[in-house]
């Protein structure tokens, strides 16, 4: 009997199953060479030349001024990371504060110093390999009776975290992987939650396959499944803030300050904010001094008046305002910003990202800074 043309049909889905192998090896490979020693990889635990035993989670509930205490629970890893949750048990409201950082070992004062983003440093005395103690903000022992200390085990139990992160994005062959700006840790993406938003940013910002995008987003670090091997920590997103494509991580490692830095406009109630050609770029500008005060244009009028801002509390009071006409393109514009003013009574900020929030929480405006020292 003669062969057909179908005796070569079984390479049409060879070669399509070749496609996916070859894709899915280079995703394996770029995440193998893209990201750093993840966090869920098993270290022996070893005495550094700082004196305290790594990696290990440090665990210990300190006195509080105006709450029952303030329990810690603080991952350090042997390569100058950390993870840190506190909880301020028996007060109201927003009672955890989460973060990620950098330490470094101060052989003076012989002690473990963490650096957040913003640049506040807080240094734990090392008394001994599994015990570290909180030092004033002057670096000297807090002289007081009540404990000031956090304990291991040895063991490293990774905490949870619910913060803000900024961190270079990149999706292949249904391989999502996000590398976080100030650790430099490489985290699976979940796919649930907000998952969908941030896939959808990166699609319409990334240029070129593998492309790294910077993004800002809310989320969890929890632990969550993986295609291979055991349940191990990864990114869930809560809600996707905004992408930055052209721009690195570099930028991210330090936070600006919050007064006296032009802070860009680039979102007011769920619109794009576009400045036109000739004129001044849309801003928020806070004034720090004995009568805070701010200034915020989209381009057109100057809007002036004083704000209150305690941590992440934040309301403007409106003063007095130009009076020109508006072109069309931004008068809309200029209305939402009224809004904005009006609606604010929070701020939420990671890295060079800033959010305006109402009373619950939602996002009135995402604001970059620029300009900043």
């Amino acid at each position: 009997m003669t062969s057909t043309p179908a005796a070569k049909r079984p390479d049409r889905p060879k070669s399509k199953v070749h496609a996916h192998f070859i894709a899915a090896v280079l995703a394996a490979v770029c995440w193998n060479l893209w990201s750093p020693a993840s966090a869920e990889e098993p270290e022996t635990p070893s005495i550094g030349a700082h004196g305290v035993r790594l990696p290990a989670s440090f665990i210990g509930t300190l006195p509080c001024a105006d709450c029952e205490g303030i329990s810690h629970h603080l991952d350090l890893w042997p390569d100058q990371t950390y993870h840190l949750r506190r909880e301020y048990l028996g007060k109201p409201g927003e009672t955890r504060d989460d973060e990620i950082g950098r330490w470094h070992a101060s052989p003076e004062i012989e002690a473990i110093v963490l650096s957040t983003a913003g640049g506040e440093e807080v240094a734990w005395k090392v008394i001994g390999p599994d015990q570290l103690r909180l030092l004033g903000r002057d670096g000297k022992p807090i002289e007081s009776t009540l404990p000031y200390d956090l304990i291991s085990d040895g063991s490293l139990i990774q905490t949870d975290l619910s913060l803000r992160l900024a961190g270079m994005f990149v999706y292949y062959a249904d391989s999502a992987l996000f590398r976080e700006c100030i650790s430099g840790r490489g985290l699976p993406v979940s796919e649930d939650a907000g998952y969908m938003s941030l896939q959808r940013a990166y699609v319409e910002t990334r240029v070129e396959p593998l492309e790294e995008v910077l993004v800002t987003l809310d989320a969890t670090i929890a632990e969550r499944p993986v295609m291979e091997g055991p349940p191990r920590h990864s990114l869930v997103v809560e809600q996707m803030i905004a992408a930055w494509p052209g721009e690195t991580c570099t930028r991210e490692r330090t936070q600006p300050p919050l007064a006296n830095t032009y802070w860009r406009i680039r979102n007011l109630l769920g619109e794009p904010v576009e400045g036109l050609l000739d004129a001044k770029e849309p801003y928020l500008l806070l004034l720090d001094g004995e009568e805070p005060r701010f200034a915020a244009t989209v381009g057109c009028n100057t809007k002036i008046g004083g704000y209150a801002q305690y941590e992440e509390s934040l309301r403007f009071q409106a003063g007095p305002s130009t009076l020109m006409a508006c072109p069309p393109l931004l008068q809309d514009s200029e209305t939402r910003l009224d809004q904005v003013l009006a609606q604010t009574r929070a701020l939420r900020r990671g890295g060079y990202a800033m959010t305006l929030n109402d009373e619950d929480g939602a996002i009135l405006a995402i604001l970059e800074a620029v300009y900043a020292r």
